[in-house]
């Protein structure tokens, strides 16, 4: 790879990865940024709040389609679906949002450290698990209580420390 980036992303990675660089422009995003900036700081006095990027690129390749699922399991994977929505957003007239990319594992990462069983749902919803309750109802929550702060590389909280690490080596 002659971008200097992780060693952890293959030729197929670099090769969308290269085309998200080519889409964005940055004083395109610092823009965005900074409507959202008024906006938050009071500097806003239409009706409705609505960015607007002022350049839109579209990508070059075609990204493939990433269930939830699959990228659960897989930080490439992770990291494929997390980009390819941003090459959406910097192409789409109606998502004028800031974009970034994150450990997207859901709200079940904090039940998650406490033991909570996941539970996934079929491929074809394309959405993120949830966690079943713990069963044993308060005696449960007790035995939690008394063992106390739970260990935040438990249950999912390891996958997400995990992922920020593989996104702050592709982003190096």
């Amino acid at each position: 790879m002659t971008t200097g980036r992780s060693n952890i992303i293959d030729r197929e990675m670099e090769t969308y990865l290269d085309d998200l660089e080519r889409q964005i422009e940055p004083w395109s995003e610092s823009d965005i940024f900074e409507q959202w900036k008024d906006f938050f700081e009071g500097r806003f006095d239409e009706d409705v709040f609505t960015p607007v990027r002022r350049i839109k690129k579209n990508p070059a390749v075609e990204w493939p389609s990433v269930t939830m699922n699959e990228a659960m399991d897989d930080f490439q994977v992770m990291a494929l679906q997390q980009y390819g929505t941003v090459s959406q957003r910097i192409c789409d007239p109606e998502m004028s949002l800031a974009v970034g990319v994150r450990c997207n594992y859901g709200s079940s990462v904090l039940p998650s450290l406490f033991g909570a069983e996941m539970f996934y749902m079929d491929d074809k919803l394309n959405t993120l698990p949830t966690s079943r309750p713990l069963s044993g109802g308060m005696e449960s929550i007790k035995k939690l209580i008394d063992k106390g702060v739970p260990d935040i590389y438990g249950g999912l909280g390891g996958k997400v420390f995990a992922m920020a690490e593989v996104f702050k080596e592709i982003n190096s």
